[in-house]
């Protein structure tokens, strides 16, 4: 008997514990990180530009029968205009993003390639000694932004990580806590597995790549260079950007931004793509197709750490982050969705592109 109850206290313990801890990271999450984690703040624009509001009952209504339990945001747009929406959170929070984030370094890899600073064409070590002698600084700039490096292969329960270990590394500055730095934890786990540019493999570490290049040429971290385009965006909230006890950006993921101010920056990569310049030629190659991987279960491609193919054949790209982060963006129409969840259960690209499409065709007629 007794032997029976100390299995269901420990068995009461370890539920509660994990349901505590989620519950905690939800809390985080929801808070930009800064309740436990070092962050640095981004201010918003000095020329904010403020959305306008005009709701479509019918994409209301239908967003409003999508809408499942752990989707805590949801906002349609079609140029600087909300059309439907749903909160499920205070209006004025600033929820974190996990691997949105990848998409916003393209960005700013797309800036520095337009300042003569790098050629994507180079190898990464041409700018970042760290990556001397690794996999990543034998890859070029643009096989690290199409997620070919070829260092290891991570299992897909992983989201992108090589091994628990360094899951655990990383994800320890989540809590503020203090781990190795960037460049050790790449060289623990370099497997140097592939020829680079052979495959794609989604990795983290090949965004963190991409974070220490930035740093090389700029000479600043990621959450330092990360402000020149939140300033032109137009943003009209602080957004906050995960560190590490080093000041070292969490590059592949961390980036915390107010819902409508990634409506905001949608746009700003619509308008920005539409331009016959270096950074909209740049944002071509980078929201198209540059490898595939048939393989993922929503069957989307590969551009510049973007998600390509993310509809119904409408040439729509996609930023995501894991437990439900979406930005969905279509050029041709200037329609832009934004999904805040907050597990896996929130729904994913099919079922939001339904929606998005739909809506598409509604504005249409």
């Amino acid at each position: 008997m007794k032997y029976r109850i100390g299995i269901l206290i420990l068995l009461y313990s370890l539920f509660f514990t994990f349901n505590t801890s989620f519950a905690n990271y939800i809390d985080n999450l929801q808070s930009g990180w800064t309740l436990y984690g070092i962050t640095e703040l981004i201010p918003k624009s000095s020329k904010s530009i403020k959305l306008k509001k005009s709701i479509n009952n019918n994409l209301q209504s239908n967003l409003r029968k999508k809408i499942l339990a752990d989707n805590k945001v949801v906002l349609l747009a079609k140029n600087n205009t909300i059309l439907a929406e749903y909160y499920g959170i205070p209006e004025s929070k600033t929820p974190g993003g996990n691997s949105i984030s990848k998409s916003v370094v393209s960005l700013i890899i797309g800036k520095a390639l337009c300042s003569g600073l790098i050629d994507i064409n180079k190898k990464s070590e041409v700018y970042s000694k760290d990556l001397k002698n690794t996999s990543w600084g034998n890859a070029t700039i643009e096989q690290l932004l199409k997620m070919s490096s070829g260092a290891y292969s991570s299992p897909s329960n992983l989201y992108g990580h090589r091994s628990i270990n360094m899951q655990k590394e990383l994800s320890s500055a989540i809590k503020g806590k203090s781990s190795k730095s960037v460049v050790k934890i790449l060289k623990s786990v370099d497997e140097k597995k592939f020829e680079a540019g052979e495959k794609f493999n989604y990795s983290n570490a090949d965004t963190l790549a991409l974070g220490l290049v930035i740093k090389s040429v700029y000479g600043k971290e990621v959450h330092e260079i990360v402000k020149l385009i939140w300033e032109e965006t137009g943003s009209n909230f602080d957004a906050f950007w995960l560190k590490n006890h080093l000041n070292e950006t969490m590059s592949y993921m961390g980036l915390a931004a107010n819902p409508k101010d990634w409506i905001l920056l949608g746009n700003y990569v619509i308008k920005n793509l539409k331009k016959d310049n270096c950074f909209g030629k740049y944002l071509k190659k980078a929201s198209n197709t540059q490898i595939r991987f048939n393989s993922f279960s929503d069957n989307r491609n590969y551009g510049y750490q973007m998600w390509t193919d993310c509809g119904l054949g409408s040439g729509a790209f996609c930023f995501v982050g894991a437990l439900g982060q979406l930005l969905l963006i279509e050029p041709k129409t200037n329609m832009v969705l934004y999904v805040h969840s907050i597990s896996r259960k929130w729904g994913g690209i099919n079922h939001w592109d339904n929606y998005f499409f739909e809506a598409i065709k509604t504005i249409k007629n």
